[in-house]
């Protein structure tokens, strides 16, 4: 965003200048971003989306919960979560591989009446991890506590 703005300052022939306030002035990424250099950032964000296991070197799973009333949502994320991590303990994914995070409230916790919570995780989404997904998926709606909960899964989305 930051190479967006510098490069919007003057258009044609017009000169223009752009001001970055930061308090990191020194921060590699603000340096990348005055010099509009696009392969430097490339290459410091890929080498720390891969140390970090990060898109596009593993997988990032988004499943996200929604509903009316907050105590059922939250408690169908938990229960979601805890099939997911009692299969994974017993599977052939060790530690680093995969990381299970949540439920916590969405970024925006609450839309039109509906809570939204949501589990992240980091994973290589094989086949069996796949339909591993599907099938808590379907259990999940099948269970009557879960009545009013919607639930939906994203995989290296924004949504």
């Amino acid at each position: 965003m930051l190479t967006q703005v510098v490069g919007r300052a003057g258009r044609g022939d017009s000169p223009g200048t752009a001001l970055i306030q930061t308090l990191v002035p020194e921060h590699e990424v603000i340096k990348l971003a005055a010099r509009q250099d696009h392969e430097g950032f490339y290459e410091l964000e890929i080498r720390l989306r891969q140390m970090q296991g990060l898109p596009p070197f593993a997988d990032l799973l988004t499943v996200t919960f929604i509903g009316q009333d907050e105590t059922r949502v939250l408690r169908g994320a938990v229960k979601f979560r805890d099939s997911l991590t009692a299969w994974l303990r017993q599977g052939t994914y060790g530690q680093k591989e995969r990381t299970v995070l949540g439920p916590a409230p969405c970024p925006v916790p609450k839309i039109n009446y509906n809570f939204r919570y949501q589990l992240t995780m980091r994973c290589k989404l094989d086949k069996t991890l796949r339909a591993l997904l599907a099938d808590l998926l379907r259990q999940f709606a099948r269970d009557g506590a879960n009545r009013g909960v919607s639930v939906f899964a994203d995989v290296n989305g924004l949504g």
